[in-house]
């Protein structure tokens, strides 16, 4: 017999064994592919979990330093209208109306300032 006429009409049940070398072959090469996906998942979960919570303690700090300045500045708003009221005699509308309007001004001059160098801001 040849070893053609061997692979077509085997003896003593090698094409089952055969069959079952390649089944199993089969079976053990989707199980390592999957095992690869599954690790490449977890090395990306892992990656970004590190990136994601850098991120959130960034933004955990810039919202307590936002929320800090902002306590801080009506505390100042509130310190200059006492003191116009008190040391310059001024009424309390007469010394919210001139904060107020600092403020304005002040507002507009940092937008004058920022619409001219734009390019400064670009990396933020």
């Amino acid at each position: 017999m040849t070893v053609a006429e061997t692979q077509l009409n085997p003896r003593d049940g090698r094409t089952d064994v055969r069959e079952a070398d390649w089944s199993t072959l089969f079976g053990r090469a989707l199980d390592d592919i999957t095992h690869i996906v599954q690790s490449e998942a977890r090395l990306l979960t892992a990656g970004m979990r590190t990136v994601l919570e850098a991120q959130l303690d960034r933004i955990f700090a810039f919202l307590a330093i936002g929320g800090l300045i902002a306590a801080g500045a009506v505390c100042l708003l509130g310190a200059a209208i006492l003191l116009l009221h008190e040391y310059a005699m001024l009424p309390l509308w007469q010394s919210f109306g001139i904060v107020g309007l600092s403020l304005f001004a002040i507002a507009i001059l940092v937008g004058a300032f920022v619409s001219r160098h734009p390019e400064s801001y670009a990396s933020f």
